[in-house]
C-alpha cells in the first residue's frame, strides 16, 4: 500500500507509477531512474488557510489564479473573456449622467474594414473611480460618418465637458485607397485621438485589473445597465474565447463577433482611463454624497 504523504514509501514504488501527492503529482518512472514531485501551492502548510488564500488573490483575476495556483490550462470555448465581472458588483442599475467638471473618457474601435463601428463613454469619479455610461455601435457605416454621430450625440447630450479619446494604433495608419487615415477623420472633426495599447492582452489587463480592485469598498470599475446593455451582454458571456494562441496557453483569443468591438473599445477606454490625469470639480466633496448622484439617488 502507497501512502502519498510519505516519501520513503514513493521511492519503494516497484513499477512505473504516477499518484496524488498533497495537491501535487508523483511520478516515479524507474525505468530512467528518474522521479519527479509536481507540488501545489498547498503542500506548504502555511498556505492552506482561507486568509492565506483570500489575501493571495487580492487583485489577481481569477483566470491568472486558477492558471498559476491551480494548474487548470484548458479553456473551454465559450469561457467569458472576464471570469471577474459579477454583475451585482459591476453594474449600475439603470441610467447613469456625467458629473459636471470631469474629464469624459471615450474608447473608439474604428477598424476601416470592419462591418461594425464603436465606441464607449465613461467619466472618472474621484480621481480613482471609472463609471462607463454610454455605448455606441453601428453596422455597414463610414468612419467619418460614425465619429461625425457620436461626436454630434455627445455635445448634445453632455455639453461643455472635455474628452480624451483612445484608438487602436492601427487608426493612425494611412487608407490606401485616399492615403487618409481614420485619425485624419477625428482630427477633421475636432476629436484628437491617442494611440491604445497594441497588444491585445495588454489591453484586457487594462479591464482586468479594474475588475479586480476596490478603492474605497466601491468598485473600480462599473458600467450602466441602461446605457450599455450590449457591453453588458458581452461581459455575461457574450464576449468570449475562441482557443489558445501559443503554445504557453496564456494568450487567449477573444471570438471576433458583434460583442467584440463594444469590448475592444472598451479596453482602449480603460487604458485611457488608467493614462490620463484628471481633474474633477468639487474634490472635497463628501465621497458618500457622490455615490448617491452615481447611483441616482439624487442629481446635480
Amino acid at each position: 500500500m502507497i501512502d502519498p504523504t510519505d516519501i520513503r514509501s514513493l521511492i519503494a514504488m516497484p513499477t512505473d507509477e504516477q499518484v496524488q501527492v498533497m495537491e501535487g503529482m508523483w511520478w516515479n518512472m524507474v525505468s530512467t531512474g528518474w522521479c519527479v514531485v509536481e507540488l501545489g501551492y498547498n503542500a506548504d502548510e502555511r498556505k492552506r488557510t482561507a486568509e492565506w488564500e483570500a489575501e493571495a488573490r487580492i487583485g489577481l483575476p481569477k483566470m491568472s489564479w486558477n492558471r498559476e495556483y491551480l494548474r487548470q490550462w484548458i479553456v473551454h470555448t465559450g469561457t467569458p473573456v472576464y471570469l471577474d465581472w459579477a454583475e451585482d458588483l459591476h453594474m449600475i442599475a439603470g441610467q447613469v449622467n456625467p458629473v459636471p467638471g470631469a474629464r469624459l473618457i471615450r474608447g473608439w474601435d474604428l477598424g476601416p474594414t470592419a462591418r461594425w463601428k464603436a465606441c464607449v463613454v465613461g467619466q472618472v469619479w474621484k480621481g480613482i473611480y471609472f463609471k462607463v455610461f454610454r455605448e455606441f455601435m453601428q453596422e455597414a457605416v463610414g468612419s467619418t460618418e460614425f465619429i461625425d454621430h457620436v461626436k454630434t450625440t455627445c455635445e448634445t447630450e453632455y455639453p461643455g465637458l472635455l474628452y480624451s479619446d483612445f484608438i487602436d494604433p492601427a487608426g493612425f495608419v494611412e487608407a490606401e485607397t485616399d492615403a487618409r487615415a481614420v485619425t485624419d477623420n477625428m482630427i477633421s472633426l475636432g476629436i484628437l485621438p491617442q494611440r491604445g495599447p497594441v497588444s491585445s492582452v495588454a489591453r484586457r489587463k487594462c479591464v482586468e485589473d479594474l475588475l479586480t480592485d476596490l478603492r474605497r469598498g466601491i468598485p473600480a470599475y462599473q458600467v450602466s445597465e441602461d446605457g450599455c446593455p450590449m457591453l453588458i451582454q458581452g461581459f455575461n458571456g457574450g464576449y468570449h474565447l475562441k482557443a489558445f494562441d501559443g503554445v504557453d496557453g496564456k494568450n487567449v483569443v477573444p471570438v471576433k463577433n458583434e460583442f467584440s468591438h463594444l469590448h475592444d473599445a472598451n479596453q482602449y477606454a480603460c487604458h485611457g482611463f488608467n493614462q490620463t490625469s484628471l481633474q474633477v470639480l468639487h474634490a472635497d466633496d463628501d465621497l458618500g454624497q457622490e455615490w448617491q448622484v452615481l447611483t441616482g439617488a439624487y442629481s446635480v
